[in-house]
């Protein structure tokens, strides 16, 4: 299984990975949105972690984005972001 992990913080990226690797799974990170915008079709990953709070293209933006390319894409939402005003969004 292939996973994409989607964040600007290469801290989480790496926790992420160490965690979903040792599940097993391939990890192929991306530290903004654009970035797993471009690797998203070459990858073609099994499923998508992806950071709701990103400079420059927020994970919103970032899903839509994603939902043109593969209206299937799996994808799992992360945020620290725990105001009640940004869980009713998603």
């Amino acid at each position: 299984m292939k996973v994409l992990v989607v964040d600007d913080s290469a801290f989480i990226r790496k926790m992420m990975r160490k965690s979903i690797e040792a599940c097993g799974c391939q990890v192929i990170e991306a530290d903004c949105g654009q970035a797993a915008l471009d690797l998203y079709p070459v990858e073609n990953p099994d499923f998508v972690t992806l950071d709701m709070l990103m400079p420059v293209m927020e994970g919103p933006e970032v899903l839509d984005r994603l939902l043109l390319i593969d209206p299937n894409a799996r994808v799992v939402v992360c945020t620290s972001n725990v105001q009640a005003s940004a869980q009713e969004e998603m």
